[in-house]
């Protein structure tokens, strides 16, 4: 996915999220209330709080450039986790972090 613009708005805060994006290019800023928390740059993923626990984005995340992002949804996800017990491990860590 390509993101030509400064300023897109990635994911909103509270809104429901089906997919983990990775950042191939470009950075974004992250905000959780209005308050920057963070920067996302080539190599960071965000939206895996949604995907794997809550159903619901945790935070704001707004391009700070134009940006190539990779998209996976829940089903990719699950996919990944059948077929890789290393993946499927790591998962279970990370869902026992948002519980």
């Amino acid at each position: 996915m390509q993101i030509r613009a400064a300023g897109s708005e990635l994911t909103k805060q509270g809104d429901f999220g089906r997919s983990v994006l990775v950042v191939l290019e470009g950075a974004a800023r992250v905000s959780i209330e209005g308050s920057v928390v963070g920067d996302l740059a080539p190599g960071d993923l965000f939206g895996e709080v949604a995907v794997l626990a809550s159903g619901r984005r945790t935070a704001t995340v707004v391009s700070s450039t134009p940006m190539v992002l990779a998209s996976f949804f829940k089903t990719d996800m699950w996919a990944v986790e059948q077929g890789n017990d290393a993946f499927a491990e790591e998962l279970r860590r990370l869902r026992a972090n948002y519980a």
